[in-house]
């Protein structure tokens, strides 16, 4: 599980066997919001009950040699999946699912590309985890977890940390499915150069470089921009 944890968007299909382990496996991924594609190997002579996504493929281990299919009909049905939450699920925990989901489809789509076409990359998103459907305490909740977020984005945007892409676009994947207004980006941002600026005020620096950072808001804004183009299909 650390390993799956840590290389989870290196992964393109889990491929495991059942076992009487595999459920708590699987809940284990569930709890962390690991959606890949899965194919299950069993032995068609004894019972399997466990279930992890609708996309996941079972395939008895006497069919080994056609593995390559079962995992290529596993990414194709993974890409397919509409993000539909349980409905018990906080909305901030649903997004946080759905986040994950699309992440991960888009990155198999862009593989996959010449082969499933565009149709992967349209989405449906949940009315009921709209930023202004939330209450006041789940709306607070996802404004301080994008905040904290869109902050390690701004402390990275110069640097050559090999996760900022990733991180840019979970941060955008979230306020998409949220459908956060802009402004309430726009507002995040603003707040945090604010923050900035006092900071360097008091060690007696410019605050010119902040300017910079308005690369980083413009940079936000088209990836979400190209997040809703995306999200259409085209004729």
């Amino acid at each position: 599980m650390r390993f799956v944890d840590r290389e989870q968007h290196q992964i393109d299909c889990l491929i495991l066997q059942d076992n009487s382990d595999l459920a708590v496996v699987f809940d284990r991924l569930q709890e962390h919001a690991t959606m890949l594609p899965a194919v299950v190997l069993f032995d068609e002579s004894a019972d399997f009950c466990a279930l992890y996504l609708n996309a996941t493929r079972y395939l008895a281990i006497e069919s080994l040699s056609q593995l390559d299919g079962a995992i290529d009909e596993a990414m194709s049905k993974f890409l397919a999946i509409a993000a539909e939450p349980p409905a018990a699920e906080s909305p901030v925990a649903a997004i946080a699912v759905t986040s994950s989901l699309l992440l991960q489809q888009r990155r198999l789509a862009d593989k996959l590309k010449q082969r499933l076409g565009d149709w992967g990359l349209y989405y449906k998103r949940n009315p009921r985890t709209f930023f202004k459907r939330l209450d006041r305490d789940e709306r607070q909740a996802l404004l301080d977890q994008l905040k904290s977020e869109y902050g390690e984005i701004v402390l990275q945007y110069f640097t050559e940390s090999h996760g900022l892409n990733e991180r840019i676009d979970l941060f955008v994947n979230q306020a998409f499915f949220a459908d956060v207004p802009v402004d309430v980006i726009v507002q995040i941002h603003m707040e945090l150069m604010d923050k900035f600026s006092k900071q360097l005020k008091l060690e007696g620096r410019s605050e010119e470089i902040l300017l910079d950072y308005r690369l980083t808001l413009i940079d936000m804004l088209a990836h979400l921009c190209e997040m809703y183009r995306r999200s259409h299909p085209h004729p």
